[in-house]
């Protein structure tokens, strides 16, 4: 059984109440009946064990039978900085990084990408990518769900940032995007949609990479080895041809 995400407010005591599309999920996908039992997870990313109570149009109701409380997720935080490919290439790389245990990802779009999504349009893209992280989320049972951040040009990115460096040349086996702070991790319980997701403060982070496909004398093994004990990576990946 996946996990079910819910907000501290659906919590009554020992019971909790789920509307909305989760509750429309479940009753019209799942088919969920009385006496069955779900997890949910709330946004302090606690574990609910639920036995189902009543089941109606408008709302699911279920008792709390087992809570355990969070945690520590991820001993490393990874940030992915992903170019947006054409075709339907980005909703499997969302899925899949979920999967993995992405903590947050950043489309962005460069000079050499085909995807330039209009205001409307990447609005209902950013609506749909932040479903697809949500499904996968609950499917591989993670307690959190990876912010998908609004989509930026590569330049607005680097500028979200005090004072951006320069990017180092990889040919010279830096391979690292150096003073890029740490993208924060997903903050629990935000509705769809809900205010400008660009923002990009934390601390440094420990280990900052630009992948590219010139580097000849250096992987990514060899920069965690390299880095030692690292709490927060970030990533970034540029599209098809690479970054100009």
């Amino acid at each position: 059984m996946p996990n079910f995400f819910i907000k501290n407010s659906q919590i009554k005591d020992d019971r909790i109440e789920i509307i909305g599309e989760l509750s429309k999920h479940l009753r019209d996908s799942l088919r969920i009946k009385k006496g069955e039992r779900i997890v949910c997870i709330d946004e302090e990313k606690n574990k609910y064990n639920v036995i189902i109570t009543y089941v109606g149009k408008e709302m699911i109701t279920g008792t709390i039978i087992e809570k355990s409380s969070h945690i520590k997720t991820h001993d490393v935080t990874i940030n992915l900085v992903q170019a947006i490919p054409k075709g339907p290439k980005f909703d499997y790389i969302i899925q899949k990084s979920t999967e993995l245990g992405v903590s947050a990802i950043t489309p962005v779009i460069s000079e050499r990408c085909v995807v330039r999504p209009e205001k409307e349009q990447a609005q209902a893209k950013l609506l749909r990518w932040r479903r697809i992280a949500l499904e996968a989320a609950q499917q591989s049972n993670r307690r959190d769900v990876p912010e998908i951040k609004t989509p930026v040009t590569f330049t607005e990115f680097l500028s979200l940032y005090e004072n951006p460096p320069p990017l180092n040349p990889l040919p010279q086996g830096e391979g690292r995007l150096e003073g890029i702070p740490s993208i924060p991790p997903p903050l629990m319980g935000g509705g769809e949609g809900e205010g400008d997701q660009r923002g990009f403060s934390g601390d440094k982070g420990d280990l900052n990479i630009l992948l590219w496909e010139g580097e000849k004398e250096q992987g990514i093994k060899d920069m965690l080895n390299k880095a030692g004990e690292v709490k927060s990576i970030v990533i970034v990946i540029g599209p098809e041809g690479g970054f100009s």
